[in-house]
């Protein structure tokens, strides 16, 4: 669950991950997850096999879909999807996360 909460653990981190140097904001719409749906925002890949130096990583990334949005009630931005395929630093990585079903309690 923490990769869902990255924002509010890394203040900010978000910004690596949508960076317009790298990425680019596909549009926004309301998906739903469970029984609570929300606006998310998807960013895709600005061209194939984009390389992003950030903070003395270099990767190479081939596939990438990042989407996320704020629940209703709440001021945390959440990842509902992060593909990324690509390699770093000399290592392939193939990795899925992706938020299935939430609940919403008061």
């Amino acid at each position: 669950m923490s990769l869902f909460g990255l924002e509010e653990y890394y203040s900010g981190a978000i910004g690596v991950f949508t960076d317009p140097s790298y990425f680019t904001n596909q549009g926004t719409s309301t998906q739903t997850f469970g029984t609570v749906s929300f606006p998310v925002t998807t960013y895709g890949l600005n061209s194939p096999n984009e390389v992003v130096d950030y903070c003395g990583v270099s990767a190479t990334i081939s596939s990438y879909t990042l989407a996320v949005g704020t629940p209703p009630g709440t001021s945390l931005l959440f990842i509902t999807l992060l593909q990324f395929a690509g390699t770093s630093n000399g290592t392939s990585q193939d990795i899925t996360f992706q938020l299935v079903s939430m609940t919403l309690q008061s």
